[in-house]
């Protein structure tokens, strides 16, 4: 599929607004953590633009390594459906790319529970227990809305259930709510 130009819309083209993180994310290794080097000569303008795109913050890239990725998995693609290829290896490249992007989306939630929990801690200990809560619930709101086919949902709430149990049922009736109901808790204290 093409990039719409803003000024020429087609028929079955993507918008930037269609494209996901996941989808610019090439990983640099297997499933056993094998991979290869390489080394490439760039006309330096090629090598300038690359940089300009990284940095713009418009695309996902981290680095110019994943965007340098995600331009070969492309082009590759391409050939392949131009050419196709007998022993092509795309359908364990795609296979990895789903296990690996899962395993990424993974370890960054964790890391995003690990921050919160921290937030969290200072704020009980500072007295700000409403603060903490309001947190709490307003990211488990995000949780809550994930697709109920995603595997990960019932595994990030029953997380946030453990890890802070507690402090997701309100102070008054020790049943548990909603972003909505503590927010209106919120609004009369």
């Amino acid at each position: 599929m093409e990039l719409m130009h803003p000024q020429r819309p087609c028929e079955n083209c993507l918008t930037i607004d269609d494209l996901r993180p996941e989808d610019f994310r090439i990983g640099a290794t297997d499933s056993n953590g094998h991979r290869e080097r390489t080394q490439l000569s760039l006309h330096p303008l090629m090598l300038l633009q690359a940089q300009r795109v990284v940095s713009s913050g418009n695309f996902p890239y981290r680095s110019i390594n994943e965007l340098i990725r995600h331009a070969l998995f492309r082009q590759l693609k391409l050939l392949e459906r131009l050419a196709p290829l007998v022993n092509s290896v795309f359908s364990q490249v795609e296979a990895m790319q789903g296990v690996l992007a899962a395993a990424e989306a993974n370890q960054d939630m964790q890391q995003t529970i690990k921050g919160i929990a921290a937030m969290v801690q200072t704020w009980v200990s500072d007295g700000q227990e409403f603060l903490a809560r309001k947190t709490l619930f307003s990211f488990k709101a995000n949780i809550d809305a994930m697709p109920d086919e995603d595997p990960w949902k019932s595994y990030y709430q029953e997380t946030m259930e453990q890890q802070f149990g507690e402090l997701m049922v309100a102070p008054r009736d020790a049943e548990p709510v909603s972003l909505a109901t503590f927010m209106e808790m919120g609004d009369a204290v």
